[in-house]
């Protein structure tokens, strides 16, 4: 395909390929810095009301929650998103079908394990004075697996919308439903002081979440139809992102779900809530890139594969430099920004929250998923999940029982750096990796670093 051509293919409707990128980045961006003002201010205002404690155990709540989901993802948005336009009128109706169906399968699971725990706590199979031990963690886990159900419902229409790159309504109607259950949230926390306020807020989000992917998303809504042929395709597919999202959820939840045995409530708690810290940072960038990366890489592949490493590596260098830009800032920062925003009892989260900001550095290999993915080498994506699984569950107990706490933290903060050696094995002989960038990008963190320490000296 000469290059005339591949710019040709890239217009569609009078859009070229990296126009609809810059307006899909837009609107993913505005609607993630939103959504985080809007997550980081509700936190501050809850904290307020609410101990430490809480935060520990609805942290293993959501763990059970994110395991659910991600250990019975088989790609359905994914497989629809890189199909041709043909195929996902095909795929609409039965991906939909499935994911009710999946809805259902997590709900069960989810009861199941609530069960399991509360029978494990009456027969004193756990530390007492654990996370898992608390009396109320099954209740929070049963009555969070119930919107599942509802979440399987949710209209795949947004799907359409993101494999043309137009994620302007759907970021909007994601924003709208976060908007009201937070503001839920933190009245429920002001007026009862309990937990399951933020239970219900989360159970509220998902059902808004669901309404609005119906009411507000253009298109038809999808009914339910079940075509074997189609369903053997995806499943065929997404095989291997179902084995990697296992691997994937196992290994960015390890830390947690040895936490929970090791720890108690209100450590855990703090510990959370400074992962939280960065984890808005990476989920603000690995949002956006995700939101335009499958759909944008997978076209760049079809229309003109020679010139795919330069356009990965130009959509990354942004993201990048603004990761490795927040890792440094943090890093110096981190307790003068706590000290700044919280009260005595969660003084402890400001050197964690500062050891934590490494892993923002490894995050940005999170990028290659997409690449991969696009050009359907979705073993890969299990090959580096795997890695995160393994490297996380040797070095973080070991590091605990020779360093103490302190030293898992440290373990968690550089697992995910441990994905670069493999994504390079993974990428050899494909010309996929350009070493110069990955080198060159981390000096990003010098200057973050510079600002950190600014901001300390003006207001730690």
């Amino acid at each position: 395909m000469t290059s005339s051509t591949a710019r040709a293919s890239n217009e569609i409707g009078g859009n070229t390929l990296r126009g609809r990128i810059k307006s899909a980045a837009l609107w993913t961006a505005l609607a993630m810095f939103a959504s985080q003002f809007i997550r980081f201010g509700s936190n501050l205002l809850i904290t307020r009301f609410l101990a430490p404690e809480m935060f520990g155990i609805m942290a293993i709540v959501a763990m059970f929650q994110y395991l659910l989901f991600m250990i019975t993802d088989v790609g359905l948005r994914e497989g629809s998103i890189r199909s041709s336009e043909e195929e996902f009128e095909r795929i609409y109706n039965t991906a939909w079908s499935l994911q009710i169906i999946r809805g259902f399968l997590i709900s069960l699971a989810g009861l199941l394990i609530a069960g399991l725990l509360a029978l494990a706590a009456w027969l004193q199979f756990l530390p007492p004075n654990s996370t898992y031990a608390s009396p109320v963690l099954p209740l929070l886990i049963a009555s969070n697996s119930l919107g599942a159900i509802l979440l399987g419902f949710q209209s795949n229409k947004g799907w359409r919308l993101e494999r043309q790159l137009d994620t302007r309504l759907v970021v909007m109607t994601d924003l709208l439903s976060q908007v009201i259950s937070t503001a839920l949230l933190c009245l429920l926390a002001w007026w009862t002081r309990s937990i399951w306020s933020m239970a219900i807020s989360a159970v509220v989000a998902m059902a808004l979440s669901c309404l609005f992917s119906h009411v507000f998303l253009p298109g038809r809504n999808p009914r339910f139809e079940i075509d074997r042929e189609i369903a053997g395709k995806l499943f065929k597919f997404g095989i291997w992102i179902l084995f990697s999202s296992l691997c994937f959820v196992l290994s960015s939840n390890v830390d947690k779900m040895m936490f929970g045995w090791f720890l108690a409530p209100a450590v855990l708690g703090l510990f959370t809530i400074a992962q939280s810290l960065v984890s808005a940072c990476e989920m603000v960038v690995i949002r956006i890139f995700s939101a335009i990366g499958t759909a944008a890489i997978s076209e760049v592949a079809r229309n003109d594969p020679e010139g795919l490493r330069g356009k990965f590596y130009s959509l990354r260098l942004p993201f990048d430099a603004v990761l490795c830009m927040a890792a440094g800032g943090l890093f110096a920062c981190g307790t003068a920004i706590v000290h700044i925003i919280f009260d005595r009892r969660y003084a402890g989260v400001g050197p964690v929250l500062e050891i934590l900001s490494f892993s923002l550095i490894g995050a940005r290999y999170n990028c290659f998923s997409n690449l991969f993915v696009a050009l359907g080498m979705t073993s890969n994506l299990l090959v580096m999940s795997v890695t995160r699984l393994v490297v996380g569950a040797i070095a973080i107990p070991l590091c605990y029982y020779t360093f103490g706490y302190n030293g898992a933290v440290v373990a968690v903060a550089f697992v995910g750096c441990a994905q670069l050696p493999v994504i390079i094995a993974l990428c050899r002989g494909r010309n996929l990796v350009d070493y110069r960038f990955e080198a060159l990008s981390l000096l990003a963190w010098l200057p973050g670093y510079g600002m950190g320490l600014v901001f300390t000296r003006l207001f730690g």
